[in-house]
């Protein structure tokens, strides 16, 4: 029989590698759904939209999921002029899991 230790350890790595998982899910989300095309997230994308490299130190994940679904009830500073841009309906374009996949991705980047 497997000690309690050795059982939470086990745990704690599908854990990390379930997330790992959801976060190269969350990168390819990301690329396939457009978001580079308007936001610049490490080297890629464009300017057109808040940068998302240090979204999550920035946001917690609810507040990521705010800004997909409701993107324009914060509008970030500077980026005024460009509200109305990004489509209302994105969040509903994904499947759950590929949102929630797309949240933890960018709440990964702090």
């Amino acid at each position: 029989m497997k000690s309690p230790a050795a059982a939470g350890l086990f745990i704690l790595a599908l854990a990390f590698g379930a997330a790992a998982q959801d976060a190269k899910r969350g990168e390819y989300v990301s690329k396939a759904a457009g978001c580079i095309g308007c936001h610049k997230i490490g080297s890629e994308g464009a300017a057109i939209g808040p940068e998302l490299t240090h979204v999550g130190g920035r946001l917690n994940a609810a507040g990521i999921r705010e800004a997909i679904l409701l993107p324009d009830a914060k509008v970030t500073k500077g980026f005024e002029k460009f509200a109305g841009i990004m489509p209302k309906t994105f969040g509903d374009q994904l499947t759950a899991k590929q949102f929630e996949a797309l949240v933890s991705f960018l709440a990964a980047h702090k």
